[in-house]
């Protein structure tokens, strides 16, 4: 009996060891949950400048439902607003006003500034009104409402003008002192340029300002290049430079029918021309002919020359010219600074080269000074205009010479007779069916287009799935507007295309110390999660998936709020059978209790048999 007990009392102890008193506390509290963040700011400035002449009632705009709201650096939210009536803002006096809102709460995301109501600037304007001068940083934009750098444009001699304004410029984003945006058409001035005569010409512009408005003093206006070309014959006179390639390129209307009929020479410095054999690239329509020494690309309508394949050295002169038909072009000059930088122009000789001799070699010019231009032979920097000084980014870009800039084609007027081709800006690749289908050709699941850093490789099979004909155009367009979003536009022969497949996307990010990148999301414009977001903290890169184009914005996603008692569990609205609750699995600690409770009796009752046994 004694034995019997001893194994009793043995497994009791057991049963407690294994049934620690911490089971038997409630740990069915709900942990404790932070505070929703507070706005800090409404982002106003989001939503275009009214404008509204005195006396008129403010018609026309569009304000949003939502408006963004900072809660913290680089974090915000989609608050709703209700707005006053339109008819609410007084027109009846000059200057500035405001519409007036109230921000409207939702308790579990954020919480509302002490004072929720907002105001959103509107100006009125009066004829003779004191002009309010306008930020220095004035963002031109295309005919798709795209930023671009100003370059050169080309244009047939005879052809409209106006035709080629669009894509020069379309319209500007200016800004007001206050960080209110809005946008105005631009008015030209033409009266330098005649389309009947070959040449380059400065064209200058300026936004269409109400009264309210002025440039300001160091950007009185903007200037840019267009360039018209003979149609009878090889053009060299407007080449320009693929920076990203370092390819100088240089396109004509004329039409050559054969390129292996094209004698293609070149000359180094003050060297004799050198005639360089081309072979014919297979596979390629229209027939495409390289130079086998400089690699030189010759097609019916274009040529092209990359500096990496040039057998130079810093300081060199390179001369290029073509004969075909009997007719020899103007010399095509590239000097070579040793670190890829390029300047070219042409020299010497009739545009139908009446006066060359093949013999003759091409005359030593120097290289031009900083900021001047490659073209003739005078050792001394060409006379500066008579034009104010301009110091934004769109009217340096505008008055660099030709070979600055990138070879920008609209997708309307791709180049005549070409179909390979490839046109890249600061923010957009314009190509053509037949470069897609190369890219396709060498590019797996996905081909990749990246500007300022964001990537975005779109599927292979989605761009397979455009059957785009060699003659067709793709546009991929991406933008970033700040530091936590993106923007990407896709066209396909210039319409926009919305579907585009699982696209993965890479963004530059930086994220707060106290941030959890596990908590980062990718929402749409209208503030809907569209991803999750992998951050590779090593390379400061948050990766994504998106399926539409449009506008994305990755946000920090604060916790949920907790479920209240009143919340139906979702098991119940879905029909599915409702997961067991997270403190189910604890019930196993009661059941030991109750088991050793038996057992300790059972011993007492046999202990006491044992004393009165």
């Amino acid at each position: 009996m004694k034995v019997a007990i001893r194994a009793l009392t043995l497994l009791l102890a057991a049963l407690f060891c294994l049934c620690p008193l911490s089971a038997f506390a409630d740990t069915g509290a709900p942990p404790e949950v932070s505070a929703p963040p507070k706005i800090l700011r409404a982002c106003v400035e989001d939503i275009e400048l009214p404008l509204v002449r005195r006396g008129e009632a403010l018609t026309n705009i569009i304000l949003p439902e939502q408006l963004r709201c900072e809660v913290g650096y680089n974090r915000s939210y989609n608050c709703p607003v209700a707005w006053e009536p339109l008819e609410s803002v007084d027109t009846t006096r000059a200057g500035w006003t405001a519409l007036r809102g109230i921000l409207l709460p939702v308790p579990d995301r954020f919480e509302l500034p002490d004072d929720p109501t907002v105001e959103l600037p509107v100006m009125v304007y009066d004829e003779g009104m004191e002009p309010e001068s306008l930020r220095d940083n004035i963002l031109i934009c295309d005919k798709n409402g795209f930023a671009r750098p100003i370059t050169p444009v080309l244009m047939p001699q005879g052809g409209v003008i106006e035709d080629a304004l669009p894509f020069l410029a379309y319209h500007a984003v200016c800004t007001a002192q206050n960080g209110m945006t809005f946008s105005a058409p631009l008015r030209w001035d033409l009266s330098a340029c005649d389309p009947n005569e070959t040449g380059s010409y400065t064209l200058r512009y300026t936004p269409e300002l109400p009264p309210c408005f002025a440039m300001p003093e160091s950007q009185p206006y903007f200037i840019t290049s267009l360039h018209v070309l003979r149609t009878d014959w090889i053009d060299f006179s407007a080449p320009l430079f693929h920076e990203r390639t370092h390819t100088i390129y240089c396109q004509w209307y004329y039409e050559i029918e054969d390129p292996l009929q094209v004698t293609l020479e070149y000359a180094v410095n003050d060297g004799a021309w050198q005639r360089d054999e081309t072979t014919l690239s297979v596979n390629m329509e229209p027939p495409m002919a390289t130079g086998n020494i400089t690699s030189a690309v010759i097609t019916p309508t274009s040529f092209g020359v990359s500096t990496a394949y040039l057998p130079g050295e810093e300081g060199d002169n390179f001369y290029f010219r073509l004969t075909y038909q009997g007719k020899t072009t103007d010399a095509l000059h590239i000097w070579y600074d040793g670190h890829q930088k390029i300047w070219s122009g042409e020299i010497g000789g009739d545009r139908d080269g009446g006066d060359y001799n093949p013999e003759d070699p091409p005359p030593l010019i120097q290289p031009p000074p900083s900021g001047g231009s490659s073209g003739g032979s005078s050792r001394d920097p060409e006379p500066e205009l008579d034009e104010p000084e301009a110091t934004s980014e769109e009217t340096a870009d505008a008055i660099a010479p030709p070979a600055q800039a990138e070879p920008v084609q609209p997708p309307a007027a791709p180049p005549a007779g070409e179909d390979l081709w490839e046109q890249v800006t600061e923010t957009s690749t314009l190509i053509s069916g037949a470069q897609l289908a190369k890219m396709l050709a060498s590019n797996g699941d996905s081909v990749l287009f990246e500007k300022q850093g964001v990537a975005v490789e779109l599927p292979s099979a989605f761009l397979r799935g455009l059957n785009l004909s060699d003659g067709g155009t793709l546009e991929v367009r991406i933008e970033q507007p700040d530091e936590r979003s993106f923007r990407l536009k896709v066209e396909v022969s210039g319409l926009p295309v919305s579907e585009i497949g699982e696209t993965a996307v890479r963004l530059p990010l930086l994220l707060e110390p106290a941030e959890d990148p596990s908590r980062l999301v990718c929402t749409d414009a209208g503030g809907a999660e569209v991803s999750a977001v992998t951050y590779d903290a090593q390379n400061a890169v948050g990766k994504m998936t998106i399926r539409a184009a449009g506008t994305y914005r990755v946000v920090y996603s604060e916790p949920d709020p907790p479920v209240s008692a009143g919340d139906v569990p979702p098991a119940a609205a879905t029909g599915t059978p409702e997961p067991a609750p997270p403190n189910s699995g604890r019930l196993w600690p009661v059941l030991l209790a109750v088991g050793a409770a038996v057992i300790a009796a059972a011993a007492l009752w046999l202990w006491r048999r044992a004393r009165h046994g």
